[in-house]
């Protein structure tokens, strides 16, 4: 969602100012930005929620292209890689285990309070796909806001971007 909140937000929320924090990092090559089509596809439908939501109607296809091409630009300016999803559902062997992958993250993670609302939240379906789909990449970390993510198991490494972890 990273991509959502700086795309999606008009004021600088104290959750703004933490995204600027990590594509700060990003920019200065700390980190390495990847990223699949799901996360991307999952980005313009929550952008298009968002701004349906502000005009209060349906948005056209032209609105909806846009939508698209600011994430295009987004992903471009940050350099970062965009892998398949549909290439990472497959292992080397050709087997497909993807979604019982998923639901191992899921029964196994906990339900942990907010550090700052302490309103309850658990890593669901399609948190555990980019967790899934991380360990597919070969990544190292997986960055989010979701406090969620906090219990899950995982080779990749879960930063809490302005939570604990």
């Amino acid at each position: 969602m990273v991509i959502v909140y700086h795309l999606g937000t008009e004021t600088p929320s104290p959750i703004f100012q933490l995204n600027m924090r990590f594509l700060q990092r990003l920019k200065a090559g700390e980190v390495e930005g990847v990223v699949t089509t799901f996360s991307l596809t999952e980005a313009a439908s929550v952008i298009v929620e968002l701004i349906a939501g502000q005009l209060d109607r349906v948005l056209t296809d032209a609105e909806r292209a846009r939508v698209h091409t600011r994430i295009q630009q987004f992903v471009d300016a940050f350099g970062l890689e965009v892998l398949s999803a549909d290439e990472l559902v497959a292992l080397p062997d050709g087997e497909v285990d993807l979604f019982a992958r998923t639901k191992q993250i899921v029964d196994r993670a906990k339900p942990v309070q907010g550090s700052r609302d302490r309103r309850w939240r658990m890593v669901g379906g399609a948190d555990a796909v980019h967790v899934a789909l991380a360990e597919r990449a070969n990544v190292s970390s997986l960055a989010t806001f979701d406090e969620g993510f906090r219990t899950v198991e995982s080779t990749v490494t879960i930063e809490i971007l302005g939570g604990r972890r």
